[in-house]
């Protein structure tokens, strides 16, 4: 197909008269690609229209496919015969596509367009009616749940109409979802690469389009090169990953999300190449290791300089935490602890956001912000002995040796300690450690649960009886049936007092 939507014919070469220095030489015309030969009736081809007409006759599905394969191979006979009579290719494209062989009609139609250009225009518009009723076949396919069915009738769809995304969108769609269910990770692998090719091909779909609008064009752009970037990452290829979003940012360079994601990867990358040099013993290689990757972590600071010097910038909370999480593993703690604060702006309640606060601010020697900080946590999470020793820290940096004595004396009073918690799908998930308490005593924790905005959403109470001494036991507590909106919690002990 590719061939019918570019010029059938090569540029003549220009005849110019170039002075050399033997004389004058004459610039020579080169060859058509494809010479033109007008169309004739021929035998083949009234043979093979004498099939179709029975075939259109014929209430019998099989029947009626037998019949235009055999005008087909009365075509293939004529293309063996005269193999520059455009009409045999036109009519088995047309004749393939009844058949359901959507690669062989893909074919003939360019070979036709390019031995006859005047076809081109007949063809493109064949390809259109071609691809409307494969889309519509598709997606009452889809819509009946047959994914697999209607996932090999869209890139029928792609293959016979290559300028449209919507169809090989949707392939790269299924194999994502087929990735998702599967254990075996060889096939998870080969579902992966199936899906990379198919967004790649929807981008390149994409720049090809007449008919999608500016907006449109931009979102299916955004959609392959997010799901592309993701995946590559996903499978370790940092360096393809990145230039995914780079290619992006060149079309759209105002596009913060895609910048983040960019200065995501480039993090990644410095991290994968640092290791790299942890296991190599040539002194000029790992040099030259660790050269890449300080250039990387300096265009990742660049990155995450320019999105946090935007004050009008739009990211999502998510984002903010993954931004400050690559630049505190650069050792850039003041900007990471800024990010942080911009997760904690959306998301006030997010525990592990303003847990890595805390750490940026300690790393960056900020006390007096420590302690702002570490007060809050100890008060949201107060039986995390980690947070209590952080809180230790500030008041030594603040200079109050005393306050810091009496955390300390606390942390080790404490009956029973809980591990880091996380929240994901509105449950906290974490572990119980029994420190002080008799094995078996009543232990009883009330859970509240907010939203992005700061609210409680709901409550709930964890119950549960103290295990052996220096033992640990996991649980978990759900938000409740409407677990949407949570993205925070905090906790408080009601016993023991």
């Amino acid at each position: 197909m590719r061939s019918y939507i570019r010029q059938i014919f090569t540029s003549l070469a220009a005849v110019a008269g170039v002075f050399l220095s033997l004389g004058l030489a004459t610039a020579q015309e080169e060859e058509p690609a494809c010479p033109q030969h007008r169309p004739g009736e021929g035998t083949y081809a009234v043979k093979a229209q004498e099939y179709v007409d029975r075939a259109r006759k014929e209430e019998n599905p099989q029947d009626r496919r037998g019949y235009f394969n055999f005008a087909i191979r009365r075509l293939k006979e004529g293309m063996e015969a005269e193999p520059n009579n455009p009409r045999y290719y036109m009519m088995a494209g047309q004749l393939s596509l009844d058949v359901g062989d959507y690669v062989a009609a893909d074919t003939l139609w360019e070979r036709a367009a390019c031995l006859w250009q005047p076809y081109a225009m007949t063809i493109e518009g064949l390809r259109r009616v071609a691809w409307s009723e494969t889309i519509q076949q598709a997606n009452e396919l889809l819509s009946g749940g047959d994914a697999a069915a209607a996932t090999e009738i869209y890139r029928r769809a792609y293959t016979i109409y290559d300028r449209e995304p919507h169809p090989i969108f949707q392939v790269a769609n299924y194999y994502v979802r087929l990735a998702q269910t599967v254990e075996d990770d060889s096939l998870e692998q080969e579902y992966l690469d199936e899906a990379c090719g198919a967004f790649r091909e929807s981008l390149a779909a994409t720049d090809r389009s007449e008919i999608l609008s500016a907006e449109e064009r931009r979102e299916f752009i955004w959609a392959a090169s997010t799901n592309l970037g993701q995946i590559l990452a996903l499978q370790g290829k940092l360096v393809e990953s990145a230039e995914v979003y780079k290619s992006y940012l060149e079309e759209y360079p105002d596009d913060v999300e895609a910048r983040a994601r960019l200065a995501g990867s480039l993090a990644r990358q410095g991290v994968q190449l640092r290791d790299s040099a942890a296991l190599v013993e040539d002194t000029a290689q790992k040099e030259s290791i660790l050269t890449q990757a300080e250039a990387l972590e300096q265009e990742v600071r660049e990155q995450y300089d320019l999105l946090l010097g935007m004050s009008d910038v739009d990211l999502a909370a998510d984002r903010y935490h993954e931004m400050a999480i690559g630049l505190y593993e650069l050792g850039s703690y003041e900007q990471a602890a800024a990010a942080f604060e911009r997760a904690l702006a959306q998301e006030p309640y997010r525990a592990q956001s303003l847990e890595y606060l805390a750490h940026s601010l300690y790393q960056a020697e900020r006390y007096d912000s420590l302690l702002v900080v570490t007060q809050k946590l100890v008060e949201r999470y107060p039986n995390n002995i980690d947070f209590m020793a952080l809180l230790a820290h500030a008041w030594r940096g603040t200079e109050q040796p005393e306050r810091a004595l009496e955390v300390l004396e606390r942390r080790e009073a404490l009956p029973f300690r809980l591990s880091p918690i996380t929240l994901q799908g509105g449950a906290v998930f974490g572990e119980l450690e029994n420190l002080n308490l008799e094995p078996g005593s009543k232990i009883v924790i009330d859970f509240t649960f907010y939203n992005n905005a700061g609210n409680v959403v709901d409550t709930g109470r964890l119950e549960l009886p103290a295990p052996s001494k220096e033992e640990a036991v996991p649980f978990r507590l759900a938000a409740g049936e409407d677990t949407v909106g949570v993205t925070g919690f905090t906790y408080q002990v009601i016993e023991p007092v």
